[in-house]
């Protein structure tokens, strides 16, 4: 299992950068922190509304996600 003391740590950092670059979106800042070799539109371009619909539809799920879902 990992470390839940790393998500306070990273939501703190990401909050900084977020409130020092307000007009980027959180999906381009996630690209340029990840340093991508190859580009990450879909992440990139999403705009937040859309990726909090996202998340709030995990959150509804009854289910859990599970370290079985890997990326395409």
């Amino acid at each position: 299992m990992r470390d839940k003391n790393r998500i306070p740590i990273i939501l703190n950092e990401l909050e900084r950068i977020w409130n020092a670059n307000p007009d980027l979106r959180l999906g381009q800042i996630i690209v340029v922190a990840t340093k991508s070799k190859s580009p990450c539109p879909e992440v990139f371009y999403i705009e937040d509304e859309d990726l909090l619909k996202g998340i709030q539809s995990i959150g509804s799920s009854s289910s859990r996600i599970d370290d079985s879902i890997k990326p395409d």
